[in-house]
């Protein structure tokens, strides 16, 4: 059981680098597409490793700052 804890922990943690790694980059280039890249390949990684909740509030997360960008945009 704490071994499990443990994994999801690193992963979590690993996640959460990569994810304001990239939404530096993101705001540095401004982009759109890189979400959607993003976004599709952080969810099947997460659903990989079986941590759903996460998986959807990443989504909701992301989902929302291109929906910001969008409407900014017009």
């Amino acid at each position: 059981m704490s071994s499990l804890v443990l994994s999801n922990f690193i992963l979590f943690t690993t996640k959460s680098q990569l994810v304001g790694t990239f939404a530096q980059y993101n705001h540095n280039s401004r982009g759109i597409f890189t979400e959607f890249t993003f976004l599709a390949i952080t969810q099947v990684q997460w659903i990989n490793h079986n941590v759903n909740n996460t998986t959807f509030f990443l989504q909701t997360t992301i989902n929302s700052k291109i929906k910001t960008k969008l409407s900014q945009r017009e």
